[in-house]
């Protein structure tokens, strides 16, 4: 437990940076804040721990910086520092996380009342202000550092090189959920998954056309072809009040989510919109990296991917206790961290999508006890999001491996053994 800070005054000169300070600002900001620092003040004190004979900034780094490099201050400036007694590395390193860290945030709406009668008084844009959600640092460890374990149900079980269990027309139940070994293009398998029942929403990452190693189309018209079969099946068992959420990319030179589009209005759906999932801390493209630094060329990195809303005739609700869940100030951006390496490499499949993503979807596009679609269920990531909030998801997945993950994934997520989950099986 960190010790109560002393605050008192240093000479400048006897004040140092931290060497492992992960923060780092732009020269604008950083004259920018010179600035406010000249006109208004240190009204901030630095948060410091002493090493021999100097004090080091846990926490004001980006200020010492202002005034050492920009505002020129003297060595024999005296600055007000907050003390504190970190005896060890991990100390250390939360000091300097509580001193950046924000646990409240602003209301927009109040801000601008509260600004506004000021605005001929206020430099607006000398403050910059941060209305993200604050990221916890376990999200930040699982996107760049090394694996920490996630949480129960992101648990991905690996792939081995034995054959697998699950063979194609396998039908299974899980709970109240149910997994076919099938293809959502054809009729049949979906009929005979949902057995006379309507699903009041789907929410799906198809495949990319050849994006994918996993991909079997020669021709872009016969992938644009399986992608209209599956789209008709989902409006067949679609009930009016029903929503659903296509996240698909693009696979230059095709305009894959335009195509997506059309076909559904095709098909029947009305469009009622695009969420822009943000992919926190993915890496980039090392392809178009290389065009850009080697060849001078600028293509765009990947950084964020469409997820398309249609409709049937009527929008759906969303259950009245998460309200606040809902109403989040991500409007239709929503920011939330790719699966990665470790999870990716298990099951070799490199498009799986986030728990996050899909547990978003079904709590504002769904009620309680709905049937969530899913056509491509690859590792079952909807599956166990349908199981923690109270939805029941009739998924189809064509590959038999990935079947097997599902069943195991969804086995350990619940403690119901894999056998007497095995034994529910209804072959073709």
């Amino acid at each position: 437990m960190l010790k109560q800070p002393v605050f008192k005054k240093v000479k400048f000169g006897q004040i140092r940076p931290w060497d492992k300070n992960p923060r780092n600002i732009k020269t604008e900001k950083l004259e920018r804040l010179a600035k406010s620092i000249k006109e208004k003040g240190l009204f901030q004190t630095l948060t410091c721990w002493k090493e021999g004979s100097f004090y080091i900034t846990g926490g004001g780094n980006m200020r010492w910086q202002a005034m050492k490099h920009i505002l020129k201050w003297p060595d024999d400036r005296e600055v007000w520092i907050s003390l504190n007694f970190p005896e060890n590395e991990k100390e250390k390193i939360e000091l300097s996380l509580l001193d950046n860290m924000r646990f409240g945030q602003y209301v927009e709406q109040e801000l601008a009342e509260l600004t506004y009668p000021y605005i001929d008084e206020i430099e607006l844009k000398e403050f910059d202000i941060d209305l993200k959600e604050p990221v916890n640092l376990k999200s930040i460890i699982e996107s760049f550092g090394p694996d920490l374990g996630s949480e129960k149900e992101d648990e991905i079980p690996e792939i081995d090189d034995t054959p697998a269990l699950t063979k194609y027309g396998d039908l299974y139940q899980l709970g109240r959920h149910r997994l076919l070994c099938g293809d959502a293009t054809k009729e049949e398998d979906v009929k005979r998954l949902m057995r006379g029942r309507k699903a009041d929403m789907v929410i799906t990452s198809p495949p990319y056309f050849n994006q994918r190693e996993y991909s079997i189309w020669k021709k872009y018209d016969d992938y644009l072809s399986d992608i209209r079969k599956a789209i008709r099946n989902i409006r067949k068992l679609a009930k009016e009040t029903f929503a659903c959420l296509w996240n698909i990319g693009t696979d230059i030179p095709n305009d894959i989510p335009a195509d997506c589009s059309k076909i559904f209005r095709d098909e029947g759906f009305e469009f009622k919109g695009v969420i822009a999932w943000i992919k926190s801390g993915i890496g980039t493209s090392t392809l178009r990296s290389n065009h850009i630094i080697t060849h001078y060329l600028y293509y765009p990195k990947f950084r964020w991917e469409p997820i398309y809303i249609f409709i049937t005739r009527n929008y759906p609700h969303f259950e009245k206790e998460d309200v606040n869940y809902v109403n989040q100030p991500l409007g239709d951006i929503w920011e939330i961290n790719q699966v990665y390496g470790s999870q990716q490499e298990k099951i070799g499949h490199i498009a799986i999508y986030p728990i996050e993503l899909a547990e978003r979807g079904i709590r504002s596009f769904s009620l309680k006890g709905s049937i969530i679609y899913e056509p491509f269920l690859g590792s079952g990531t909807t599956l166990v999001a349908c199981e923690r909030f109270n939805r029941i998801c009739y998924g189809i997945e064509i590959e038999p491996k990935y079947c097997d993950v599902i069943i195991k994934r969804y086995s350990n997520f619940t403690g119901i053994p894999e056998e007497e989950i095995r034994a529910t099986k209804e072959s073709k």
